[in-house]
């Protein structure tokens, strides 16, 4: 019985001294994050950047960090630096309209117009229809759908009368399940395979050969986003399009995630 209480009581300690070192470093990210505020008032932008990097550094991540990050570069004059950070912040609050106004407008002001990928009509509508929620929500409305068909083809088991509807039912159900699916793993493998990345420096060369020297192709000004294929330190390679890729120093660009 004494050695049940001991258990008990090393446990309960434990359970305590975790909670309050959790309260503990949450009190210490808080300081940090109003700190970093009042010197972004105070116009120390790049002290207040420092100390929302510290807070990223630790594992605290908000969509508020990040877009507090993202305006603290921009005032520092780094364009891409805010881009990146405000694309990072879209996880975590896709529909902040401060956040989509921020970004349309450092858009407005890139010194070159972003390349687009050519696409058939066709291949522009099933972009779109996997494009209109995140690869998470697509996961999401799969496994809802996976579980009501069930649930649906159970009741018309237990219920006779209801059996020819759950059949119906659960049929199209099934159709939009495969779709959300198929979006789903299309959109998932998308993002596994190119990651997105920004253009971080005023001016980026893009070579055809990952060596000095290389012969330039073409040049990418500062926010400006490419697809991140692979790394060969110290060089990147990268993706426009299907007619423009090359390397460029790996300092030039960082990926979103």
């Amino acid at each position: 019985m004494k050695y049940v209480i001991r258990i008990t009581a090393i446990i309960a300690a434990c359970i305590f001294y975790g909670a309050f070192f959790c309260h503990a470093e949450t009190s210490v990210s808080y300081d940090i994050f109003f700190k970093a505020n009042r010197l972004y008032d105070d116009g120390d932008f790049a002290g207040a950047a420092k100390l929302y990097e510290e807070l990223i550094s630790k594992g605290v991540l908000s969509g508020n960090i990040y877009y507090n990050l993202g305006n603290a570069y921009y005032k520092m004059g780094k364009t891409g630096k805010a881009l990146l950070n405000y694309e990072r912040a879209k996880k975590f609050i896709p529909d902040s309209e401060e956040l989509s106004a921020n970004v349309s407008f450092i858009k407005s002001t890139l010194d070159v117009e972003q390349p687009e990928e050519t696409y058939s009509i066709y291949q522009k509508i099933w972009r779109s229809i996997r494009g209109a929620v995140s690869v998470s929500a697509w996961f999401i409305i799969s496994a809802v759908l996976f579980f009501s068909i069930c649930l649906i083809l159970g009741i018309g088991f237990i219920n006779y009368h209801f059996r020819p509807k759950s059949h119906l039912i659960s049929g199209t159900l099934t159709l939009i399940f495969i779709l959300s699916f198929i979006c789903f793993f299309d959109a998932y493998n998308s993002g596994k395979n190119f990651k997105e990345g920004i253009i971080i420096l005023p001016e980026a060369d893009v070579r055809y050969s990952p060596s000095y020297s290389g012969v330039v192709a073409f040049k990418l000004s500062e926010g400006m986003r490419a697809q991140i294929i692979r790394g060969q330190d110290p060089w990147t390679h990268i993706r426009l399009s299907k007619e423009k890729s090359g390397w460029v120093e790996s300092e030039a660009i960082e990926a979103i995630w």
